[in-house]
């Protein structure tokens, strides 16, 4: 990089020396500037800016001279004129191929449009061509150059903004508005690729011309004194014959001079090469070293004079060697640079991924004298990469596809060579509920099973997607409909299998297939969604559902609630309120309070519930009466019980307001509660070793006026005598 630099400063002298050279510059021939136009171009990339992979590809600079946002989506672009539309930018991208007011956007002309919508399907020719902007309407040419010869690591761009007058530039500016300093003749341009070629003739001439304008102006000044500055002048001459002597012969003889500057410039580039962390290296054949710098021996684990001149056999084992020596062939046999991604092993015997470049040098018969190479360890960039990918397509939760790549596939899909597709729409039942009463994390829980089974049941090529909340979509290309109704019975099946607790894993599912090209994806998406609603409403408003018959079953079989117990309460509550003259609207929701008064017992671990009451601790004495609003909220989710969902918040009020959860009191408490709250009290007595039928009648007497409603217990005792 030096050189390079050393190299410019240099040719900034032969600029200053040559400026008597008309500069030429290439016109596009508009007057009037459009709203895009291209603003500088490299047709020779060799280090100036890479892509996103790594790689030094030519690029095309486009520059938005309006006050809007501009999308070339859509629009063309072109390397011939006699095929503008050669390439059509993408135009379902736009946060990558949108360019904001005064804005620069990089095309990289890399003949790789799989990599991007940035990257176009030609590459720039050194030799000269042209570029041309056509827009969407395919007619409209917006900007258009033509170029001639370029030259490496020089752009070709406007003098300005507001110019149509093209030069180059020694330094270029991607994404940037044009450097004025640097910028050059197309003559000076072609001078500069000849001094690269012939560094040491050039250095002479150099040194000529420095001492011929020496000496032309030391005779200017002496002129009007000719005979009294003769002597003088001619030694001058003489001195500066001298100089011209010791020029020539510090180019062309080596002297002692030239050969310290060397020594101190070599001792220089060996500080830069020997304290980078890029591999550097040389090849004098396919499968021989020749020298390495530090970086790259340490990275193999082995000194430098080790490496050096060794056969790559020596130095990997054959399996890498191979593959190393057949990359190799293939840049002595190309002579071109090539730029590719290798997993090596290194000295601590981990694999490392590495950036390699090979460049070849000719010499002047067009032969590889020697190979050089570079290498950068990308392995967590690229990592990183892979991460960002894998998030930017995956849901974060459930580890399945997200919404986006499912819009991208579905986009990809719907073509005639993945016919027929079909498309899964599921809702996972009971969501809504778990996060309700069990809470979130429990939520998610369920959320993450059903990703598992939905996975479980699919092939290897259908595409699983979390499309948001609790709905997700399997897109199955090549799939008709019997094959589709397979996999809606293996994921039914597999979700009974998980037996998932508190809440069993349950999706309500529809499906629909696209068979003829002709029809909308669209349509094809909504008859499986109206499809799942059908199903998620099948057993929705009664009590075969289920989610609530799978609740009841562990209610009972888990020993949260004796069924024993619950049939005592029904037919007793059913009896009291009777008695206290209900109309059969109310005795039937007293029956139904009876079942499902402590569902909310659910929520509360059993070691708790199996304690006794003297040895529970205060938050476990909060976590039993949460139950109330635990019931409550299972109630609201299913319509068969929403009109007793207010009776099981209240049954655990008391009639002096020392209940729970609200403290309410009195009239306040519904009377269907009041009755489950007093039945449940005596039944708790009777059915303990310690209390007889009369015992716990005096008990609830006791508690008339306090904790039960006296006119519910005076009512009670009168029926259970």
């Amino acid at each position: 990089m030096k050189n390079v630099e050393l190299t410019k400063i240099k040719f900034r002298l032969i600029i200053l020396i040559l400026i008597i050279l008309k500069s030429t510059t290439l016109t596009t021939g508009q007057d009037i500037k459009p709203d895009l136009i291209i603003n500088e171009f490299l047709a020779s990339n060799g280090e100036t800016i890479f892509d996103e992979s790594g790689e030094s590809s030519d690029w095309i600079e486009i520059f938005n001279n309006s006050n809007s946002y501009i999308d070339l989506g859509g629009m063309y672009i072109s390397d011939k004129l006699d095929n503008p539309l050669k390439y059509q930018i993408p135009h379902k991208q736009p946060a990558e191929t949108t360019i904001p007011p005064k804005g620069f956007l990089l095309l990289w002309a890399d003949d790789k449009p799989e990599k991007g919508p940035l990257h176009l399907n030609f590459s720039l020719a050194k030799s000269g061509e042209a570029i041309i902007i056509t827009a969407s309407d395919e007619t409209t040419i917006i900007d258009k150059v033509l170029f001639s010869k370029q030259s490496r690591d020089i752009s070709f761009g406007r003098s300005n903004i507001d110019s149509n007058e093209w030069s180059f530039f020694i330094d270029p500016t991607p994404k940037k508005a044009n450097n004025t300093f640097g910028i050059f003749s197309i003559r000076i341009a072609t001078l500069y690729d000849f001094y690269k070629e012939n560094l040491l003739l050039l250095n002479v001439i150099i040194g000529l011309v420095i001492l011929l304008i020496i000496s032309l102006l030391l005779f200017i000044l002496k002129l009007s004194d000719r005979n009294r500055e003769l002597k003088k002048a001619k030694l001058k001459y003489n001195e500066l014959f001298n100089n011209i002597l010791k020029g020539f012969s510090s180019d062309f003889n080596k002297d002692k001079a030239i050969d310290k500057v060397l020594k101190e410039k070599a001792f220089e580039q060996n500080i830069l090469l020997e304290n980078i962390k890029i591999h550097v290296w040389y090849l004098v054949d396919e499968k021989t070293y020749g020298a390495v710098n530090k970086a790259h021996a340490e990275f193999l684990g082995r000194r430098k004079d080790e490496i050096n001149n060794a056969n790559l056999y020596s130095i990997f084992d054959q399996e890498t060697a191979e593959r190393c020596i057949e990359y190799n062939e293939k840049v002595f046999t190309e002579k071109q640079e090539l730029t590719k991604e290798e997993w090596i092993k290194n000295g601590k015997g981990e694999y490392r991924l590495l950036l390699i470049t090979k460049t070849p040098k000719l010499d002047k018969n067009g032969k590889v004298e020697y190979v050089v190479c570079s290498a950068y360890d990308i392995t967590e960039r690229k990592e990183i990469e892979q991460e960002i990918k894998y998030m930017n397509s995956h849901d974060e939760l459930t580890g399945v596809y997200n919404r986006a790549y499912y819009e991208q596939m579905l986009v990809q899909l719907d073509s005639q060579n993945y016919l027929p597709l079909s498309i899964v729409v599921g809702d996972v039942n009971g969501l809504k509920l778990t996060n309700d009463v069990f809470g979130h994390k429990e939520g998610d829980r369920l959320l993450k099973e059903i990703a598992v089974v939905l996975e479980n049941s699919t092939r290897k090529d259908d595409i699983v997607t979390r499309l948001g909340g609790d709905e997700f979509c399997i897109l199955l290309p090549q799939t008709d409909a019997k094959t589709v109704d397979k996999v809606i019975e293996r994921i039914k099946e597999n979700c009974t299998a998980a037996a998932l607790d508190p809440i069993p894993l349950n999706i309500a599912v529809g499906s629909a297939t696209k068979v003829r090209p002709e029809d909308e994806i669209e349509e094809v998406f909504k008859e499986a969604e109206d499809k799942m609603y059908i199903d998620k409403g099948r057993n929705k408003d009664n009590f075969q559902n289920p989610l609530l018959t799978s609740m009841v079953d562990r209610l009972f079989n888990e020993d949260y609630e004796s069924i024993y117990h619950v049939s005592r309460v029904r037919e007793l509550a059913v009896k009291l309120g009777a008695k206290l003259n209900l109309d059969k609207h109310s005795l039937y929701k007293l029956a139904l309070l009876s079942e499902f008064h402590d569902i909310g017992k659910l929520t509360v671990p059993l070691e708790i519930l199996n304690k006794e009451e003297e040895d529970l601790s205060a938050r476990e004495i909060e976590l039993i009466q949460n139950h109330t609003e635990a019931g409550y909220n299972i109630a609201k989710n299913f319509k068969c019980l929403n009109s007793i969902s207010e009776l099981i918040l209240y049954h655990h009020e008391n009639w002096d307001g020392s209940g729970y959860p609200n403290g309410i009191s009195k009239e306040e408490i519904p009377l269907n509660s009041k009755i489950i709250n007093a039945i449940n009290f005596y039944d708790r007595l009777i059915n303990s070793d310690s209390f007889t039928k009369e015992d716990a009648i005096i008990e609830l007497k006791k508690k008339a006026g306090i904790k039960l409603d006296p006119e519910v217990v005076e009512v009670l005792i009168d029926l259970l005598n």
